[in-house]
């Protein structure tokens, strides 16, 4: 056997392996608990595992295959008293890939009812900011978030203040250091982050759904980097970068969205910008991205927006064979202005996912992009399919 086929052969086995003790952890948090005797006191276990497989060219050239769980989550929620909840949630993935990974603190927070349709979180959790950024991943037509996605705030420490009014919502808070990200040049941080939206219109076959968000935070050594993944998490390779950011004052990011759905067929688009303000006589670059996704059900099916809480439902199957979706998407970002030059990056991504139940989907992505930065113009190709379980 030649040495090519013994390395395949071993990473093979050394996926299956992980595959299985990810499943193995899928399925314990899964199983069915005893009803707790007090019901204001009941505790639910969650999880989920994403396990992809992945081929990709760019350079002109293949580049070696990558098969690894991207996410394994392992959680538990329930409630405190008669108006409090709680929600404590870790990401296991890296525990997972190397020998040298730790687990990722990535929900961590209480809930309080404050007054009818009033709620107070505090913890680490997702800011408010975009409908994208804010629903599960899990609950998304396509594996990996959009590009533009580089531009919002990411999950840390925040106190956030949420009104749900069932037809539109409204949230916004403050935000703190992060806890457990080693994957952040500076966990430390401060800022502010909001979002409105509302259903202008909500029918049986129709949705409509438009909002807003901004945001403004800045870290403990007031430095910053952008570099996009190129919606996989199976590579490292980044073909846009702003390099390190020195002096930077504030980021402050806003967005628009909107989501239009008509029966089995939806259409959603976002428009994000960052303005990186630093201390003179330094530039002050903006930068700027957008997404376009269109998704149909093949079986009938429809993606469902929660209009007070303003994210994504989860697929409900409706027959025995599960639910069959298409989707597409057109990403842009562009992270060149004034003297920072990043570069720009534009892809198209066509996605077919399977449904066999609520909880489990089946997907394939393929992804086209092309990059230009200051070395020169870069295209590629990705191939991915993900084994998806969520409960």
């Amino acid at each position: 056997m030649s040495g090519d086929s013994t390395e395949g052969h071993c990473a093979a086995v050394v996926a299956l392996r992980r595959l299985a003790v990810a499943a193995a952890v899928v399925v314990a948090a899964a199983t069915p608990r005893p009803a707790a005797a007090d019901d204001a006191r009941v505790v639910e276990p969650s999880a989920r595992i994403f396990f992809d497989h992945g081929r990709f060219r760019w350079d002109g050239a293949t580049q070696p295959h990558a098969t690894r769980p991207t996410s394994v989550r392992l959680g538990v929620s329930g409630s405190l008293r008669e108006r409090g909840s709680y929600r404590i949630e870790s990401e296991l993935a890296d525990a997972f890939a190397s020998d040298e990974g730790r687990a990722k603190l990535r929900h961590g927070y209480v809930s309080y009812e404050l007054a009818d349709r009033w709620s107070l979180t505090a913890g680490q959790t997702d800011p408010p900011f975009s409908l994208h950024a804010e629903s599960s991943l899990a609950h998304l037509p396509l594996m990996e978030r959009a590009l533009p996605i580089a531009l919002a705030p990411t999950y840390r420490l925040a106190a956030i203040v949420r009104h749900d009014a069932g037809t539109w919502g409204a949230a916004a808070g403050v935000l703190g250091n992060a806890v457990a990200r080693d994957d952040l040049p500076d966990r430390r941080g401060r800022g502010a982050s909001a979002r409105v939206f509302g259903m202008l219109i909500e029918r049986d076959r129709w949705q409509l759904h438009a909002g807003a968000s901004l945001a403004s935070w800045r870290t403990g050594e007031r430095r910053a980097r952008l570099e996009p993944a190129p919606e996989s998490a199976l590579t490292d390779r980044r073909f846009v970068d702003t390099g390190e950011l020195a002096g930077v004052r504030a980021q402050r990011a806003t967005g628009l969205e909107a989501y239009l759905r008509r029966g089995a067929t939806a259409l959603h688009a976002e428009h994000l910008q960052m303005r990186v303000a630093r201390d003179a006589p330094l530039s002050r670059p903006a930068f700027h991205g957008q997404f376009v996704t269109l998704s149909h059900f093949l079986t009938g099916e429809s993606r469902r927006i929660d209009a007070g809480r303003g994210v994504f439902e989860r697929v409900q199957p409706k027959g025995s064979h599960g639910a069959f979706e298409l989707a597409a998407r057109i990403s842009r970002i562009d992270l060149s202005d004034a003297d920072v030059q990043g570069g720009m990056q534009r892809q198209f991504a066509l996605g077919l996912n399977w449904y066999p139940n609520r909880y489990a989907r089946l997907m394939a992505n393929y992804i086209h992009g092309r990059a230009r930065n200051g070395e020169g113009a870069a295209r590629f190709r990705i191939l991915q399919f993900r084994a998806q379980f969520d409960f």
